[in-house]
């Protein structure tokens, strides 16, 4: 009698465990470039227009904020230097003061991507070198609450998709 209590137990707990993991994911939406450039981007999210001095001046191309994950997202695209690669940037980050991971992944498309997290746990994110020796940066941190990443149930999941999304499409 002892057993089959224990196993309803069991079930009952793993059950009730998951609505909170269900919970704490984001909706994405896959967008796709001219170019084939392949990324995922929070579904629901609050997207605010970018004037075009702010992308010639910041190379803004998205900022979003979910409201309901306490979450935002800057994205930029930056062209950099022919020869730069995701190895060199990385090495770059490792130099500076700030960062506590910086590592390359080869993420589930088989892309490489940069990953990074700031010491304080305030923001991170990845980034994605484009063909045409142009930088995406996906840059997450909390809006209001001034929790780290760390500390934010949705963020592990939106870094995740995101950062496995990113790819080039056959045209």
């Amino acid at each position: 009698m002892k057993k089959p209590i224990a196993l309803l137990l069991c079930l009952v707990m793993c059950l009730a465990a998951l609505p909170a993991t269900a919970e704490s994911v984001v909706e994405m939406d896959t967008l796709t470039m001219n170019d084939g450039f392949t990324f995922a981007v929070p579904a629901n999210w609050v997207y605010r227009n970018i004037s075009d001095q702010e992308r010639q001046q910041d190379h803004l191309f998205l900022v979003a904020f979910g409201t309901e994950e306490d979450l935002m997202l800057i994205c930029t695209m930056e062209p950099v230097q022919t020869g730069v690669t995701l190895a060199a940037r990385r090495d770059q980050m490792l130099s500076q003061t700030g960062f506590c991971q910086v590592e390359i992944i080869l993420n589930e498309k088989g892309a490489e991507v940069l990953l990074f997290r700031h010491e304080d746990g305030m923001l991170g994110g990845y980034e994605f070198l484009l063909n045409d020796n142009t930088l995406i940066t996906f840059l997450y941190g909390c809006i209001s609450d001034g929790r780290p990443l760390s500390d934010n149930p949705f963020s592990r999941n939106v870094l995740d998709q995101g950062a496995n999304s990113l790819c080039f499409l056959e045209k």
